[in-house]
Formats: C-alpha cells, structure tokens, sequence
C-alpha cells in the first residue's frame, strides 16, 4: 500500500508484538483505539488506569553519553518529548513489548 504524507508530518517507526510500521500521530491513535488502550493518547483518572511507564533512551546531549533519558507515563508524553527534542534520531521509548522512534 502507497502512501504520502506532507512533508511536515512526524513518522513514528513502531514495532509491538507482531505488529511493526510506520505510523503518524492520526494512525497511531487509531491503532491504540483498537486495542482499547486509546487512554496512552488522553488524561487519565490515576484511579481508574494505572499509567505505563515508558522509557527514553537515546543520547543525551547535556551528559555527551548514551543511556536513560527519563520515564514518562503515557505514549502522548513520548510523542511530545521527541517533538520538542532536536536530538530526536538518537531517541527510542520503550514500554513493555513496544518500541518506537520517530523517523523524521
């Protein structure tokens, strides 16, 4: 399947279990929807879900090293992290069985 995307659309490279592609924002939430895990998109009632923790890796540029950047709770704070971080090539979230990246 061809598709295209303007050229200022964010790409995440993203594998979970058997599943692996590359995904904008739209596609993603979508993606996350099916699997009744849509709140990794929203604000959450810390009573009722209890948040993933996603871990960044990559390089730090403050540190001049590879490693643990930070934990964040849902996939909405990784999007926004790699959003605002230059450095988002060196970037990678992890969370359970799930890995993603953006690509550009």
């Amino acid at each position: 399947m061809e598709r295209s995307f303007k050229h200022h659309t964010q790409l995440y490279f993203c594998k979970w279990e058997e599943i692996c592609g590359i995904y904008n924002y739209d596609e993603l939430r979508e993606l996350f929807d099916k699997s009744d895990q849509l709140y990794e998109f929203e604000k959450y009632n810390t009573e009722e879900i209890v948040p993933n923790s996603w871990n960044i890796i990559g390089y730090d540029l403050e540190d001049k090293q590879y490693g643990f950047i930070k934990y964040v709770d849902q996939l909405i704070d990784v999007l926004r992290f790699f959003q605002d971080n230059e450095n988002f090539e060196s970037l990678v979230a992890i969370c359970d069985n799930m890995t993603i990246r953006r690509v550009n």
